[in-house]
């Protein structure tokens, strides 16, 4: 089960990673190098939280499930999102990096490397846009994904265009993660979420 984690205070700092799959061939007596763009490719992000009263950071305990993946809130600040209506997958079975969407507000604009998330099977699985695009009069869109999609979602699951989230375990926790100063605050809280598949 996953955990959600608070959505207040916004993290100080966000810094995404692409956790890459992908195959490198470098011929060992020169020549051209090449990429083969495998599956399996997703995203972590390293998280900086403000400083932060003791009390308010018990909040994020969660933070030490051992078991458990952890829900975090992307916010996308400085962008304005608008209404996306209610985006969900259009036809099961898809693969490669467009996700057909229908479902949103007709002329509903997306933006390059705008986050999205699609809810499969309940598990999120998180991709950031590859260029921008816009719904068509029917409130259909083609989402320009990055990476590959991982799993073929579904006909009918939900994209979360407006409030997207990383799923994923923690990492990178330190052991003096919730480590109080003399007046009272837990300074810097600091953490990686890495998608699970």
């Amino acid at each position: 089960m996953a955990l959600s984690l608070p959505s207040t205070p916004k993290p100080r700092n966000m810094a995404p990673y692409l956790v890459s799959r992908r195959d490198e061939q470098s011929p060992p007596l020169g020549g051209s190098e090449g990429r083969t763009t495998r599956l399996g490719s997703k995203w972590a992000i390293r998280f900086t939280m403000p400083l932060m009263t003791y009390a308010d950071a018990m909040a994020w305990t969660d933070l030490e499930t051992e078991a458990d993946t952890v829900l975090m809130s992307i916010p996308q600040l400085g962008l304005t999102i608008g209404s996306p209506g209610t985006p969900v997958v259009d036809q099961a079975g898809q693969l490669g990096n467009t996700l057909n969407v229908r479902g949103c507000t007709a002329g509903f604009q997306v933006v390059k490397g705008q986050w999205v998330s699609v809810i499969t099977s309940g598990r999120r699985y998180l991709y950031r846009l590859r260029s921008d695009a816009q719904a068509d009069g029917s409130g259909d869109i083609a989402l320009p994904v990055r990476p590959l999609l991982r799993v073929p979602p579904a006909d009918g699951d939900t994209v979360e265009i407006a409030a997207p989230k990383i799923e994923g375990f923690v990492r990178d926790l330190p052991a003096n993660a919730f480590d109080t100063n003399s007046a009272g605050h837990v300074p810097g809280l600091q953490f990686t979420i890495r998608e699970r598949g």
